[in-house]
């Protein structure tokens, strides 16, 4: 297992693991939802436009269809594939509402909350030998997260409106 060393504050280092499965990649797409549940996804290939709204179609708008009805709001970072002209058609063609996100804001996104708590559930305890077994513990973080840290994951919605507030108040610097 390979270490580096991050730098955030001044005079803090911290260790961080570099992990390593054996070679090759997995990509998964995931959503959080406002009653607490994660749905992930394994995505094939690469991540573009057309791959993206299969992905929504198929599997992401029909989940918040049957935990929201038909009231729900999609936030998505600006990620190119969320941002395409096939990605806007789509959704106006459905009428799904999707908010404007501000660029370089990853800090007030949930769904970068919900990679961390997977990453730490995933690697806290032995390092997944292949990508079969890094597969396997992903599912199982999330199973866990959504029995055991549905509240905590509902108290990162209820905090997100006014973090919105916030940085409207604040013309859009920092808040913290």
């Amino acid at each position: 297992m390979l270490f580096r060393k991050t730098f955030g504050r001044p005079n803090l280092v911290v260790d961080r693991k570099r992990r390593q499965c054996g070679g090759g990649k997995l990509m998964f797409w995931g959503m959080v939802m406002s009653n607490g549940l994660i749905a992930l996804k394994e995505v094939p290939g690469k991540a573009n436009a057309v791959n993206y709204v299969t992905l929504l179609k198929d599997f992401g708008v029909p989940i918040m269809r049957l935990n929201h009805k038909r009231d729900f709001l999609i936030i998505q970072d600006n990620a190119r594939p969320h941002t395409s002209r096939v990605a806007r058609d789509f959704l106006n063609s459905n009428n799904l509402k999707s908010l404007q996100w501000p660029a370089n804001s990853p800090d007030i996104n949930v769904m970068e909350n919900i990679w961390k708590m997977l990453s730490d559930n995933v690697y806290c305890n032995t390092q997944p030998g292949n990508k079969d077994e890094l597969r396997q513990k992903i599912h199982e973080a999330v199973h866990y997260l959504n029995i055991h840290k549905r509240e905590t994951i509902k108290g990162l919605f209820s905090g997100f409106m006014s973090r919105l507030i916030n940085i409207l108040l604040k013309n859009g610097n920092r808040i913290k």
